[in-house]
This record gives C-alpha cells, sequence and structure tokens, in this order.
C-alpha cells in the first residue's frame, strides 16, 4: 500500500487519514511497550515470591529478628539481595502462600506471564 502513495497526489482529507493511522499505530506501540514493562515488573516480583516460597524458613526467621515491616523490608533485601519492591511483596506475603497449591498457582501465573512475554520477543 506504500508503493501506492509513492508520487500519488495526496488531497487534504488524505493526509488527514495518514496522520489519523500514524496516531493510532502510535498509540498502539506506545500500549504493547507499557504490557511489555508491566509483565516484566509482574515476573520480577513473582520470582521473588517463588523464591520466598522455597525459603520459607529463611524467610520468616529474618522477618522474626526485625523491629517492625520496613526494618523486615530492610533485612530481606541486605539478607537476599532483593529490590524495594521484590523485598515489599515477599514481606507482605501470607502464611497460606506457602501452601503447596498457592506454590502450584503462583508457578503457573509465572509461567504464563513468561509466555506473553516471549511473544514481545519475537
Amino acid at each position: 500500500h506504500i508503493s501506492a502513495l509513492k508520487g500519488a497526489k495526496l488531497q487534504e482529507n488524505d493526509l488527514a487519514y495518514i496522520v489519523y493511522l500514524a496516531d493510532n499505530i502510535a498509540a498502539f506501540a506506545d500500549e504493547l511497550v507499557s504490557r511489555k514493562e508491566d509483565l516484566g515488573e509482574r515476573i520480577h516480583i513473582i520470582e521473588a515470591l517463588q523464591w520466598a516460597q522455597n525459603h520459607s524458613e529463611q524467610i520468616i526467621e529474618v522477618i522474626e529478628g526485625a523491629e517492625d515491616y520496613y526494618d523486615a523490608r530492610a533485612k530481606v533485601m541486605e539478607t537476599f539481595g532483593f529490590d524495594r519492591i521484590q523485598a515489599q511483596s515477599v514481606t507482605e506475603m501470607r502464611v497460606r502462600t506457602f501452601c503447596e497449591i498457592e506454590k502450584e498457582k503462583l508457578s503457573g501465573e509465572l509461567q504464563k506471564f513468561r509466555g506473553k512475554m516471549e511473544l514481545f520477543q519475537e
């Protein structure tokens, strides 16, 4: 279709339509970038939660030794190398998250998001 535009004389409403299409393509590209970033952030958090599920005794020991929530988050960051958002997610985990069914759910969610992320790589 681009070849049809070469050499064609555009009229005023043709140009407006092209601008309209360009704006929509740009908005769509922005939406894709935003979704990819959101997926990446969610994967980043789920990986920390999954690690915490598999190392629950270590996590609980560090959190039990903390003075308050903020100290717990700081100690989780320092001890396990998590960033702030990961440490926040780990310190806010509910006890039920350590059950096998919850581990399976989180694993499934991570797998689903990684699959979606692969679509962006293609």
